[in-house]
């Protein structure tokens, strides 16, 4: 009479897993920051613009850091504030400069690299060479220093009600490319000109959209010079 062999289990072997957590742990780490500070309505609608294309993970600075360029914080501790501005998603703020922020993204928060990186969206131009200056443009360089595919986001109008509906959009269109090639390059995406805020989403239905070589742009200096002046009393 035939015996019937029994199954041998390997028990060195993981367990597999369900398939609801294999898609779980593969939806990729959008990394999001500013340079406005994580109370500003930019970051609001990036978030909002990417939060159903992956795992999204705020890391933003405490107060407004315009300006920064690629600064770092020396000299003083820096803090990670726990922040719940959007709603459900991990968010921190942080007590230093926009590319310190970046870095304890890294270092302390993922304890990995995400797998983007997109910062904005700016409130005011980031073309020419306000790419040095910018806090919001570093923060994107940073990450792809470090390899990171990085994004930064403008839009030319400082209003505070600023419709930033276009800004979503293309902020969108530019992500869910970047996830599908995933390249270590920084890019400066602005809506600006035909893309101003005061204009809805629907009115940029049929504009084309690409990446441009960044142009040399010269200041004017204009206003007022004042001469401090010590004046002594007899």
């Amino acid at each position: 009479m035939a015996t019937k062999k029994k199954s041998v289990v390997d028990k060195t072997r993981p367990a597999p897993r369900p398939p609801s957590a294999r898609n779980k742990s593969t939806k990729p780490v959008i990394l999001v920051t500013n340079d406005d500070g994580y109370m500003a309505p930019g970051i609001q609608n990036l978030v909002e613009a990417v939060k159903d294309l992956g795992k999204v993970v705020v890391v933003a600075p405490d107060k407004p850091q315009s300006g920064m360029g690629h600064a770092i914080t020396i000299g003083q501790p820096l803090r990670l504030h726990k922040v719940n501005t959007f709603g459900d998603i991990e968010a921190y703020a942080c007590t230093g400069t926009p590319v310190d922020c970046v870095k304890l993204a890294v270092d302390k928060v993922l304890h990995r690299k995400p797998d983007i990186c997109v910062s904005g969206v700016n409130h005011g131009a980031n073309h020419s060479i306000n790419v040095i200056y910018s806090g919001t443009m570093s923060a994107a360089v940073e990450a792809a220093i470090e390899s990171i595919p990085s994004a930064g986001f403008s839009l030319l109008d400082f209003s505070i009600e600023a419709d930033f509906s276009g800004a979503r959009k293309y902020a969108r269109m530019v992500v869910e490319k970047m996830l599908s090639t995933k390249n270590g390059t920084a890019y400066s995406t602005e809506c600006k000109h035909s893309c101003h805020a005061s204009q809805p989403a629907e009115r940029f239905k049929d504009l084309p959209a690409g990446l441009c070589q960044i142009r040399r742009r010269f200041y004017r200096t204009s206003g007022s010079a004042w001469t401090d002046v010590l004046l002594a009393y007899r």
